[in-house]
């Protein structure tokens, strides 16, 4: 075990390392990016250089303190604290590691970090070795984005500060034969006419509770803001915001979401929302009275700029509507619509998602009836495009999002599809509004997951991680989850004790002995998922054919053996989700539900002859494996979704939506619903749905996954708007 003094920060003179490399990463410090296997990773700024440091001190402490005065000694102003644990939770989650059975970065509490495992270094003449004596500075200050992704030259940056005065005057040199040679670029470039690089923002954050944000919209006269939140794990609902003075007031209206503002004040909300956000459409006269229920089914709106119509997006049949005025189909497809927003010409911008996919398209609907793709693919394995607004011109579109290997930031886009970048910022960027003025509304926005274990025996400790969403659990403890970047898979065991790496793809299911995990990978976001099987122990791959699916979103194994998956997908005609079984030995998926059915839950019953889902009408039902109508259950109290089978032939329910759902197990033949427990995290502050719930072999222990988002509202005052 190596010491834990904290290291000098003195240079020591060693030559120049040019790469770092562990594991099956690489570190190239000359051209500040991150590789793995190959691939250039989406981490940029500060967490690049929390990661130089750790590696130059490998298997030695380096303290908090250090850490702050390397990297944040310019005398800017910061949440030291905050800011040092997002590089963190950033760096981990690039390297798909966690703070409790670490891989790469060992958390020394109160004290600082360690980084674990062996490190190679290849210095400036090529040679390559165990790390030297450390020295911890880094060799750059690592930009926030990659140059490459920038509009225009790159504004100059100061290098890390310096740890000695000998240092400062190289540095100064340094800075200026840089500034010097940007100067020449700089003239260079604009010489050729080309647009130059917006000013810098200026942010001003406006709430700083800790919560979930949902929406958000300026009032007529951008003088106050109205948006939904859910507040220290408390209810949402939504609230008014002074801008001037900060002052916050809730509405009174429990239980909803701000969908929209009009001109004259008037407030679309969304009343009783399920997870994925879809409720009772509902008007309230500016920031006061009862609010007047108009439509179900609805998840999103806008109002057309004279205040007179409401374009919204509903889920009807398995299927995404956008409606424009309401009542009127203009656009339906499966998959997902985000943020519809109405331009002065009356068109209606919109964001299109395949269903349960990262990657997304900015579509615009015209009045000819024509609908125009104006950015394509965009958040393959990142943010995709979901929050936007139209510019104050009417001539571009602003939105969140990120191209590939890209972070997340604020864009723009010509109707004739011209991106520029507006904004970059460490952490992901929620586009909520903009003002007449010019001035944005963004939510700086905090996603993690995390797995709870606890047991129904009251001696049982709990226990939790953080990483990847879990996914599933084998009758040996294994448990199945994502990993880097969701799209490759691991196991742990359950206790935490070990952590295996599986291979690249997205985890479906896991088989009841723990041998097999079925996995999907795509080629690219418009490509069809295809499945494999990869072992957890020795053995190879296995392609399991699986056409004509396009995309399948959940997978439950068969027990007793069978070489059989029940899966939940959709086909490349674009019709609505459907429940499939394929034999994994051979054949072709076949279908056991019609069309319409829910894409994320399925439990497959202890006898294998009935799958257990969410119908077209939103309700739970029995689907027969050799076919047949499905089945109802008497009595079924709505909201409710199933999330496995009891050995008593009970099905497990839990609600919807809640940040504390009850465990219940349900007879399917009289519907009598007997409680088990509350799946309650211990922390519940941005847990708005518990969505995955798995239980042991014996029922004693329970196993839950859930998602916490947390955010901040900020007020951009100087984007350059046009």
């Amino acid at each position: 075990m190596s010491s834990e003094r904290p290291l000098q920060l003195v240079p020591r003179g060693q030559p120049a390392v040019r790469r770092f490399r562990f594991g099956t990463f690489e570190l190239d410090v000359e051209l500040g990016e991150l590789r793995r296997t190959g691939v250039r990773l989406p981490l940029h700024g500060q967490p690049l250089q929390v990661l130089e440091l750790l590696l130059r001190a490998t298997g030695e402490l380096v303290s908090r303190e250090q850490l702050r005065d390397t990297l944040w000694s310019d005398g800017r102003i910061v949440e030291f604290d905050d800011s040092l644990n997002n590089c963190v939770r950033r760096l981990r989650q690039a390297l798909g590691d966690d703070a409790t059975t670490p891989t790469f970065i060992e958390t020394i509490p109160r004290r600082g970090y360690r980084f674990l495992g062996e490190v190679t270094a290849e210095t400036g003449a090529g040679a390559t070795g165990e790390l030297p004596a450390a020295q911890l500075v880094p060799q750059h200050r690592y930009p926030s984005t990659p140059e490459s992704a920038l509009p225009g030259p790159l504004a100059a940056t100061d290098g890390p500060m310096p740890l000695s005065r000998r240092w400062r005057r190289w540095q100064r040199l340094a800075l200026l034969a840089g500034l010097l040679g940007m100067g020449i670029l700089a003239i260079a470039y604009l010489a050729a006419g080309r647009t130059r690089r917006p000013a810098e923002a200026q942010l001003r954050q406006l709430t700083s509770r800790r919560g979930l944000i949902f929406g958000g919209r300026f009032s007529p006269g951008a003088d106050r803001v109205i948006f939904s939140a859910a507040w220290d794990g408390g209810p949402t609902q939504p609230y008014v915001l002074s801008v001037a003075s900060g002052e916050m007031r809730p509405l009174g209206i429990p239980d909803s979401r701000v969908l929209a503002v009009s001109r004259t004040g008037e407030v679309a909300l969304v009343l009783h929302p399920n997870s994925h956000g879809v409720g009772v459409l509902a008007i309230i006269p500016d920031v006061g009275g009862a609010p007047r229920q108009l439509l179900e089914n609805v998840y999103a709106a806008d109002w057309s700029p004279d205040g007179n119509r409401l374009a919204v997006v509903r889920y009807v049949g398995g299927k995404s509507r956008l409606e424009f005025p309401i009542g009127t189909v203009v656009y339906e497809s499966d998959g997902q619509f985000f943020s519809p927003r109405v331009s002065k010409r009356g068109e209606v911008a919109f964001a299109k998602h395949p269903a349960n996919a990262m990657a997304g398209d900015l579509l615009v609907w015209e009045p000819s009836g024509n609908v125009r793709t104006v950015v394509e693919g965009w958040g393959y394995k990142g943010a995709g495009v979901v929050y936007l607004a139209w510019a104050p011109s009417g001539e571009e579109i602003w939105f969140t999002g990120s191209r590939e290997n890209e972070e997340n930031a604020l864009w723009a886009v010509t109707r004739s599809g011209v991106v520029r970048s507006i904004l970059r910022r460490e952490g992901s960027l929620w586009l909520m509004d903009l003002a007449p003025d010019g001035r944005t509304l963004l939510q700086e926005a905090d996603a993690e997951s995390g797995t709870e274990v606890f047991g129904l025996d009251p001696d049982r400790p709990r226990q939790g991680w953080g990483g990847g969403p879990l996914v599933d659990l084998s009758n040996d403890g294994w448990v199945l989850t994502f990993g880097f970047a969701y799209t490759d898979s691991r196991l742990r065991k359950l206790d935490g004790s070990r952590k295996v790496h599986l291979g690249a793809g997205m985890p479906l299911a896991l088989s009841p002995d723990g041998q097999w995990a079925l996995v999907q990978r795509w080629e690219g976001p418009s490509h069809p998922g295809r499945l494999f099987l990869l072992p957890t122990g020795k053995g190879s791959e296995r392609p399991i054919p699986s056409e004509p699916l396009h995309e399948v979103t959940i997978a439950r194994w068969f027990r007793g053996g069978v070489a059989r998956v029940a899966l939940a997908a959709r086909e490349r005609d674009g019709s609505g989700h459907r429940f499939y079984v394929l034999d994994l030995d051979g054949g072709r998926p076949r279908p056991v539900s019609p069309p319409g059915v829910g894409a994320s839950f399925l439990a497959v019953s202890p006898d294998g002859q009935w799958l257990a889902g969410i119908d077209d009408q939103g309700q739970v039902a029995l689907f027969p494996v050799e076919g047949g109508e499905p089945r109802t259950i008497p009595g079924m109290p709505a909201g409710l979704v199933p999330v496995g089978w009891s050995r008593e032939w009970g099905l497990l329910v839990i609600p919807e939506v809640a940040s504390a759902p009850v465990l219940s197990r349900v007879d399917v033949r009289t519907g009598r619903l007997e409680p088990i427990t509350t799946l309650e995290p211990t922390d519940p502050v941005g847990v708005r749905s518990i969505r995955r719930v798995l239980l042991t072999l014996d029922e004693r222990t329970i196993v839950f996954g859930y998602s916490r988002f947390t955010g901040l509202l900020n007020l951009v005052e100087s984007p350059r708007a046009p």
